[in-house]
């Protein structure tokens, strides 16, 4: 199969290997177009990094670099996704079911947490309410393969500010952590959710 253009260039070993890892997923059985719409972009992560970081530093927020915790249970997904951020952002730990999520979290203290849905044991919704029911201040992105708008708005309803489709991570992934740094939802845009206006404000 032929990579497209957009992959071209600039990190396309990387890229190459996001694909490679959404093709393997077994819940990711989809075709070859919806991944090309989804526009797997160069990197340009420094430039991001520096605008973001002077907008977090407006906003009288931590400069550091932002700390993210990883809950999945794919093994490649964990790896893609730690590629897919590196250099902006620091993996402060992973788990592959949401039990091993819970009890890991707390103690590592991160800024973000990126969560599947669907996970053995404890489903990533439920983790994300039992974090924030005992004063979690991590914000939550959700990154799964639910296009469902009852999904959004089961994540949404227990303090999640992103919503991005493994599909999309390339794309989506980066922006919705930087909103949830900043205070603000993101959804990813191939998602139609009625009344979503709502939930690109901040929140």
């Amino acid at each position: 199969m032929l990579l497209p253009h957009c992959i071209a260039g600039a990190g396309l070993r990387k890229k190459e290997g996001i694909l490679h890892t959404l093709l393997a997923d077994t819940h990711v059985f989809v075709g070859y177009l919806v991944i090309v719409s989804c526009a797997f972009k160069t990197d340009q992560r420094h430039p991001i990094t520096q605008r973001k970081t002077r907008v977090l530093a407006r906003k009288n927020t931590a400069v550091t670099t932002p700390r993210f915790f990883l809950a999945d249970d794919q093994e490649e997904m964990l790896q893609t996704v730690a590629q897919v951020l590196e250099g902006q952002f620091k993996v402060v730990g992973t788990a592959e079911d949401g039990e091993r999520a819970f009890e890991l979290a707390p103690s590592l203290s991160p800024d973000v947490l990126v969560l599947d849905i669907s996970m053995p044991g404890m489903d990533g919704i439920e983790v994300a309410l039992r974090l924030r029911n005992q004063g979690s201040k991590a914000k939550v992105v959700f990154l799964t393969v639910h296009e469902d708008t009852d999904f959004v708005k089961a994540a949404m309803s227990v303090g999640a500010l992103g919503y991005v489709l493994k599909l999309c991570l390339a794309t989506d992934l980066v922006p919705a952590i930087w909103k949830a740094l900043e205070g603000n939802a993101f959804v990813s845009p191939s998602i139609h959710l009625a009344g979503c206006g709502k939930m690109d404000s901040a929140t």
